[in-house]
This record gives C-alpha cells, structure tokens and sequence, in this order.
C-alpha cells in the first residue's frame, strides 16, 4: 500500500485527516495500519470528489523517526492518463 507518515509520532494516540486525491489517477479501496493494537477507519470516502477521512487510533509510537501510520489500499486505473 501507500504509506502516509508521521516525522515523530511519539505521544500521539491518534490522528485524523483528509485525504484529497484525483479520482482519474487514483482509487483508493480502503486503509490499513502496521501499528500493532492501532486500528485503520475510513470514516467516509466520496470517490467522485477524491476525498477520504481516515481515522487511526489506538496508536503507540515510541520513535521519534519516521513512521509510517496508514497504508492505502489503492490502485491506479488502467486508463488514468501518464504525466
């Protein structure tokens, strides 16, 4: 999946965002976390409009390097335009 990160998630329980995305270049199928006892929600998810709110709680990082919180399921359509 893609990987969204965080630079230092130490502290952080949870995180809630939202994704914008072109719908012609990317569709997103669902969400998942490599965190052990984290858990990945997408809380809504409007295909036409490219835009999709995604909640990770239960969250415990413990290094202040980069980790990865979310991977998006997604793929790329076959007639999405190069470039």
């Amino acid at each position: 999946g893609v990987p969204i990160t965080l630079a230092n998630g130490v502290g952080v329980t949870s995180i809630r965002f939202t994704l914008y995305y072109d719908p012609a270049l990317l569709s997103i199928t669902g969400v998942g976390t490599p965190l052990q006892n984290a858990i990945a929600t997408v809380n809504s998810h409007d295909t036409a409009l490219g835009l999709s709110d995604i909640t990770v709680s239960g969250m415990s990082v413990t290094s202040a390097t980069a980790t990865a919180v979310v991977h998006l399921v997604a793929n790329v359509p076959a007639n999405a335009l190069y470039g």
